[in-house]
């Protein structure tokens, strides 16, 4: 799983909200991992409701870049949403992850939680 420290950028709630509006409720945008559990789909309505109260950070995955990670949450539980290059909302999160670092030339990607 990401470690936080590496190509990441911040995502703001308000900016992740607006890209779920564009989905359907049901429509899965990624998977929810939770600690040691196995991941499992999660829709717009269940990352929507997940979101409101996160600290939030997205991260490219390190292997193919294929996919991006959401951190939502540290405690009590870790939660985390792989979003895959299929997803409905990846592209929105690629265009998102070119405008942090276009504003943040200086950024060198570590988020700790």
């Amino acid at each position: 799983m990401p470690n936080g420290r590496s190509g990441g950028f911040i995502i703001e709630k308000g900016t992740l909200t607006e890209l779920l509006k564009t989905i359907s409720e049901t429509t899965v945008v990624g998977q929810i991992l939770t600690g040691p559990s196995r991941p499992r789909d999660a829709n717009r309505a269940e990352l929507t409701r997940s979101s409101r109260s996160a600290r939030m950070k997205s991260s490219p995955s390190k292997k193919d870049r294929r996919a991006y990670v959401i951190h939502l949450r540290n405690e009590p539980d870790i939660l985390w949403v792989l979003v895959r290059s299929e997803e409905p909302i990846f592209t929105n999160l690629r265009q998102q992850h070119a405008r942090w670092i276009t504003e943040h030339p200086g950024w060198n990607g570590w988020i700790a939680f």
